[in-house]
């Protein structure tokens, strides 16, 4: 919807998606103010993304249930797993929409105060990551990061480039050109002569 609306140009059309783009977000809104269900980081993106584009502006779902259910309360000491790097994604997704479209808001759910000393611990959590399926998930962590918690843009950049030369120092197994013959190897006459052994002498002495 949000891409049809961008392409839009002529009025009549234009309003009447406009309409309904209004009418989408403010029902989702509504619904998750009654509910209180958190909502997929994502989805966040989503609304505040068409919400930039319709000329009234909705007011934004509550998102504290949401925060609250993705925000990462605590870390392992091991390197995070695979489900617990998704949910770090989807933080810091809804973290980078806030920061974008409603900085009040990120700024009253505590992200530049408390949230800055967990960003802190999160990157070095990350190094330990050894699971190459992970990797990119890493890598699209930091780099959120960076964005979004300038002061530990320097750490965060350090510990990508560390990622990015371990990653190519991985030998990738890759398939051969041609399969290898099957045939046996035929045994016949070797032609070695008094003089090749001559010169095997000389070049051991």
């Amino acid at each position: 919807m949000r891409d049809t609306l961008i392409a839009t140009h002529a009025s009549a059309q234009r309003r009447e998606l406009e309409a309904v783009a209004t009418e989408t977000l403010s029902a989702i809104a509504r619904r998750r103010r009654a509910d209180h269900r958190p909502l997929s980081g994502f989805l966040v993106e989503a609304w505040y993304s068409l919400n930039a584009r319709v000329l009234c502006r909705v007011d934004p779902p509550g998102l504290a249930w949401t925060w609250a259910e993705l925000h990462p309360a605590s870390l392992p000491d091991r390197g995070p797993d695979r489900t617990e790097l998704n949910r770090l994604e989807e933080w810091l997704v809804l973290t980078e929409t806030l920061v974008q479209h409603d900085p009040h808001a990120v700024r009253a759910l505590g992200f530049y105060d408390r949230d800055q000393e967990l960003i802190a611990r999160l990157i070095p959590a990350l190094e330990r990551v050894r699971d190459p399926d992970g990797k990119a998930l890493v890598e699209s962590i930091l780099r959120r990061i960076e964005r979004v918690a300038l002061r530990q843009g320097g750490a965060a950049e350090r510990a990508l480039q560390a990622a990015l030369l371990t990653e190519q120092d991985w030998w990738v197994p890759e398939d051969i050109p041609s399969p290898p013959s099957v045939e046996l190897v035929q045994r016949g006459p070797v032609d070695f002569t008094r003089d090749d052994v001559a010169r095997v002498m000389i070049d051991l002495d």
